[in-house]
């Protein structure tokens, strides 16, 4: 998935950035400036498109949420998805450990019956 984000307000025009996500990951496409409507140039409807399309078309988790650094709305939502990408990570990783734990223990029985032969 190719993930592009640009500035919710016209004010300061910003090219956006985008940068390749691990489907594994999820997404979330956060707009903020809630309290400043009247400003935006990304409306809900878009925001929400865009979360969809993806979903759709590459099969990731990616979720839309809007949030107000004013005032705080959104916070809560955006700090527990923060654990997600995060739990992902941390069950990748422990997969990985899984494995190296798995070609070790195979290891070892297989040096046992190369002693248990040679004695």
């Amino acid at each position: 998935m190719r993930l592009f984000s640009p500035h919710p307000t016209p004010p300061h025009p910003h090219p956006g950035s985008t940068r390749q996500v691990p489907k594994h990951i999820p997404v979330l496409i956060l707009a903020n400036f809630l309290d400043r409507g009247h400003h935006r140039c990304v409306t809900r409807e878009q925001g929400a498109g865009l979360a969809e399309s993806a979903a759709a078309e590459d099969g990731v988790d990616a979720r839309y949420a809007e949030s107000s650094m004013r005032n705080g709305f959104g916070l809560r939502y955006l700090h527990r998805f923060l654990s997600l990408p995060y739990l992902a990570l941390q069950r990748e990783s422990l997969l990985h450990q899984v494995e190296a734990n798995e070609r070790e223990a195979r290891a070892a029985r297989l040096e046992l019956e190369i002693y248990f032969q040679v004695i």
